[in-house]
């Protein structure tokens, strides 16, 4: 009961942006699952090189609904897997969106992921969703999260797609796997290799914490109330759930810092030096081409360094007010109707007319 709930609701957001682009904007983000991508990665299975190392490259997947665009973005263990990666992954669409659009957002964001706390179900993300309504990128946010087990939907079904695609051939370097990410659907996905973040979590480490029982709701809803931003939750979303609020003062939510580049994770330089030390293993296997194992040498050489490749926050513009555009036909039906009701409210007046003779 609770997850058909959930998805209605989601269904629902999907809809109206559908039916009104202007007014909404209804975005899903997840995940793929990382096994998938380990490169080089091949479609036939061989003991040869089965034992040797590989660069993990994750994928984060982002559907826009009323766009019906798909972006693919993909990252290395030199990010550290965490709401960094979902903050910077939804700015750098929501920016291309608003390029799509004349530089212009909706007043309205719909924002679906899953449950992790890790990566999204924190104060963090709260935090920065308070931001960008500060900043006036969006007059209200509403952020969902389906029930833990049942987060599947439509992002995920693109994921089974890109699975599907990438197992059927051999996918042995990162520019290959971004060629093979933009024929997995027609039209092809909006693909990025993502190569560094903006730290937004340093800028709200005192953040950390501040809310209790934020595992519980289902609903979150935020919105401008004066200088202060308010957040009202449900556990579900059913009309008989009571509506809890909570106010955030201009005080407690920390400023918005200058662009810091979040610093490099050090498991990446482990997995970098295990396959730099399995390299001649990959030249003897005979399964990478001298091509692709020139490509290999020369990455390894300078991965470890990140730097931002998508925008910051800041960037982003201020939403546009809506204001409906009526045709002349509706113009004309409008004007009808004021004509229609002004007759109705006149006086009925009936009198016998002479007959001339």
């Amino acid at each position: 009961m609770h997850v058909l709930l959930c998805r209605q609701k989601y269904y629902k957001h999907r809809k109206k942006a559908f039916l009104n682009p202007d007014k909404y904007v209804s975005i899903i983000i997840d995940n793929m699952d990382q096994s998938k991508t380990k490169l080089p990665s091949f479609a036939q299975f061989s003991k040869v090189d089965a034992h040797l190392a590989r660069l993990q490259h994750h994928v984060t997947g982002v559907r826009v609904h009323h766009l019906e665009r798909l972006y693919l973005i993909t990252w290395t263990d030199i990010l550290h897997p965490d709401s960094n990666v979902m903050l910077n992954s939804l700015v750098y669409v929501l920016n291309d969106i608003s390029q799509s659009n004349e530089g212009k957002l909706p007043p309205t964001l719909y924002l679906q992921c899953d449950n992790s706390a890790k990566d999204n179900k924190n104060a963090f993300v709260l935090i920065f969703m308070a931001w960008l309504i500060q900043l006036k990128v969006f007059k209200k946010i509403k952020l969902g999260f389906l029930m833990v087990g049942h987060t599947h939907e439509d992002v995920d079904q693109s994921f089974s797609v890109v699975a599907t695609h990438l197992g059927k051939m051999n996918v042995t370097t990162q520019p290959i796997l971004m060629q093979a990410l933009r024929c997995v659907t027609s039209p092809p996905p909006s693909i990025l290799h993502m190569t560094g973040l903006h730290d937004y979590k340093q800028a709200m480490e005192k953040c950390r914490g501040m809310f209790v029982g934020i595992s519980t709701p289902h609903q979150f809803v935020l919105r401008q109330e004066g200088s202060s931003v308010q957040i009202r939750f449900k556990k579900w979303p059913r009309p008989s759930d009571k509506e809890e609020v909570i106010t955030l003062p201009a005080e407690t939510i920390p400023s918005l810092a200058g662009e810091v580049t979040a610093q490099a994770n050090p498991k990446c330089k482990m997995e970098t030096e295990k396959m730099m030390g399995d390299m001649r293993k990959w030249e003897a296997s005979g399964r990478l081409s001298t091509e692709e194992l020139g490509w290999w040498h020369r990455y390894l050489r300078r991965v470890g360094v990140p730097y931002c490749n998508v925008p910051y926050v800041s960037y982003l513009p201020q939403y546009t007010p809506y204001s409906p555009v009526m045709s002349s036909n509706v113009r004309t039906a409008l004007a009808a109707i004021q004509v229609h009701e002004k007759r109705d409210h006149e006086q009925a007046k009936m009198k016998v007319k002479k007959r001339k003779h």
